[in-house]
């Protein structure tokens, strides 16, 4: 009985050495699972492993944009089949580009072992082609597109778990319980934005004032006005966008980007004005911002209404020319936050207005695409300013 036990503790001991390896000799583990163990598990079960360890990054990023990118294509189908929708020649083009420009950015190849191999020598390179009107953009994948943009998409080349420079592994953490990270300067960039956000790198000097959100002497980067941090200053994986849930409020850094910058009473009108003094970069061709702006006396009595559109129409109408040759998309030219200088608003002042007591309220929406109907803004933020 004796011999039997002994050679089963060798067995069960030879079994935990042949995990472990030596370095160069095996497979670097993935949790429980050796690369090529965990490369041929579905995306749903790879991301449920992630998630195993990192419970809380998971539900974070559940919450947020990323997951639900392979979505947002879904609620566009839903949206062209509502009875309103008269694109035909958008729909058709979103048809036949789905599979091979869409999906690139709503459901990408993981970017380390795909996108980025060409560059992570020289990341430069990325901005280059950009800037030549040579963008390459994500590989599509074909299988686990539901997942959208994923753990894996960013953290995973086929073999490792990518994450930030000079991370450390947790002390007491044995090989065979840790997935290996390989650490990476070209991670912790903007260059890991850069491959579905390009539009916003095409260059804006940062506003003086926005230095002050930068924790350290280094400029802000990407994740610092984007990323939720926790009490410790450790970002959460969750992303702050249009579709937040009612108990991730925005920070101040973002909710005050729509706030009016001045409210001043002149001789026969009130004038409202309006400037992106926080954004670095520009907004994306095709999203759009719409204010609604009142102007209420001492009671809290409307007085008047106007709507300002905040979008890049007239540049985007231009590219898509291109690919829509005379068929012009609809919505309303709006300000450009990223060539305009200042929205105006005026409100004529009407007989009867008191003198004192008027207020301005704002109320801030957003929108994925400009040519989509305003009633599917989503509310993004609330101001109340006292007219000069």
């Amino acid at each position: 009985m004796k011999h039997w036990t002994a050679i089963a503790i060798i067995a069960i001991i030879a079994g935990i050495l042949s995990q472990c390896g030596s370095p160069g000799r095996q497979p670097m583990q993935i949790g429980p699972y050796a690369p090529e163990q965990f490369n041929a598990l579905g995306r749903e079960q790879q991301i449920m492993t992630c998630a195993g360890c990192h419970p809380a990054q998971y539900a974070n990023e559940q919450l947020g944009p990323h997951a639900h990118s392979y979505r947002a294509l879904e609620d566009l189908d839903a949206y062209q089949a509502h009875p309103d929708y008269h694109l035909g020649f958008y729909a058709e083009f979103v048809g036949r580009s789905r599979d091979v420009q869409c999906m690139g950015c709503h459901a990408p190849e993981d970017l380390f072992s795909a996108f980025y191999s060409e560059h992570l020598t020289a990341p430069d390179s990325l901005i280059a082609s950009w800037h030549e009107a040579k963008p390459k953009l994500p590989i599509p994948r074909t299988k686990g597109q539901h997942t959208g943009v994923d753990c894996l998409t960013c953290h995973y080349d086929g073999h490792q778990v990518i994450t930030s420079d000079g991370f450390t592994p947790s002390p007491g953490i044995r090989p065979e319980q840790s997935c290996s990270p390989r650490p990476s300067a070209f991670f912790a960039s903007d260059y890991s934005c850069f491959s579905c956000h390009s539009v916003s790198f095409e260059g804006r000097p940062a506003p003086p004032g926005l230095a002050s959100l930068s924790s350290d002497d280094r400029p802000p980067s990407c994740i610092s006005c984007h990323q939720q941090y926790d009490a410790n200053g450790k970002g959460t994986h969750y992303f702050y966008w249009k579709l937040d849930p009612a108990n991730r409020p925005k920070p101040p850094h973002l909710a005050e980007f729509f706030a009016p910058c001045t409210a001043i009473r002149k001789a026969d009108s009130v004038e409202v004005r309006w400037m992106n003094s926080l954004m670095p970069h520009p907004m994306s061709r095709a999203p759009e911002w719409f204010l609604d702006i009142a102007l209420t006396d001492s009671t809290g009595t409307e007085l008047a209404r106007q709507r300002a559109y905040i979008n890049r129409k007239e540049e985007h109408d231009r590219t898509v020319r291109k690919t829509f040759g005379r068929n012009v998309l609809p919505g309303t030219f709006g300000f450009d936050p990223v060539t305009g200088d200042t929205l105006t608003v005026t409100f004529p002042l009407q007989r009867g207005w008191a003198a004192k007591g008027l207020h301005v309220n704002t109320e801030a929406y957003s929108k994925s695409q400009y040519w989509h109907h305003d009633s599917i803004g989503v509310r993004q933020a609330g101001h109340r300013m006292e007219v000069k």
